[in-house]
């Protein structure tokens, strides 16, 4: 049976606008046939009373069909590919690796051990191998900073500082300030953004800098704190 958290997918997926205005070419994504996407989409219209229904009865027909492979992984792969990409930036802390695989991101007890022998002390790292289009950067650094107030409170002041556009915020703003946005959701988005744009210039030793220049002190130092004693292999 399927454990895909289709609630907690659907209460964020309903706030995303371009994922509303594409909502027929994400089913088609998804894979539902042409007669089950029409019966779907004739019981609800996708206005915010009904939305809740009908993303829910698309994701009940993908989740049914693929069973325990359908992951949040997976489904963020889909909305990737159909070009939906703040809804898949705002699924990414829901998308936790399976800890019975061994993988990049849940790496095991030997490789724990083989990284702690191997890991440089802190004076020493080379912060600017990692990067923030890797995904597990990006979210130890996402976890580390979502309660950071100061950060927080003052968040466009740190898009300014990273260059971010304000025309590629105004929808993260909207769903931030109406409170349909975590701060993990704000925080990953800001990040993803800067770390697709600077590429290897959007890395963890740069992110120092800026919440440096910005007085984010406490931001500044426990980002040191985390990846002083980062695994270099998982960069």
């Amino acid at each position: 049976m399927s454990q895909f958290p289709i609630a907690a997918v659907v209460k964020i997926l309903i706030h995303d606008p371009t994922l509303s205005r594409g909502s027929n070419e994400f089913a088609k994504l998804l894979g539902i046939d042409a007669v089950a996407r029409d019966k779907i989409r004739s019981n609800h219209t996708l206005g915010t009373n009904t939305s809740t229904n009908y993303y829910t009865e698309l994701l009940e027909n993908w989740a049914g069909r693929l069973g325990k492979d359908a992951t949040v992984g997976k489904l963020r792969g889909i909305l990737e590919q159909g070009e939906f990409q703040s809804a898949a930036d705002l699924l990414e802390h829901l998308d936790v690796p399976d800890p019975s695989k061994n993988s990049v991101d849940q790496p095991t007890q030997a490789d724990m051990s083989d990284a702690t022998t191997s890991t440089p002390t802190p004076a020493s790292t080379d912060m600017s191998v990692f990067l923030l289009s890797n995904q597990a950067v990006r979210r130890d650094v996402t976890k580390t900073l979502q309660n950071q107030v100061p950060l927080l409170t003052a968040w466009e002041r740190f898009c300014d500082d990273l260059d971010i556009p304000k025309g590629e915020l105004i929808t993260c703003k909207q769903q931030y300030s109406n409170g349909c946005m975590t701060n993990y959701a704000l925080l990953n988005h800001i990040l993803s953004l800067w770390g697709s744009r600077e590429g290897s210039e959007g890395n963890v030793a740069n992110l120092i800098k800026v919440l440096r220049s910005g007085e984010f002190l406490d931001s500044e130092n426990k980002i040191k704190c985390k990846f002083a004693s980062w695994p270099i292999s998982q960069q």
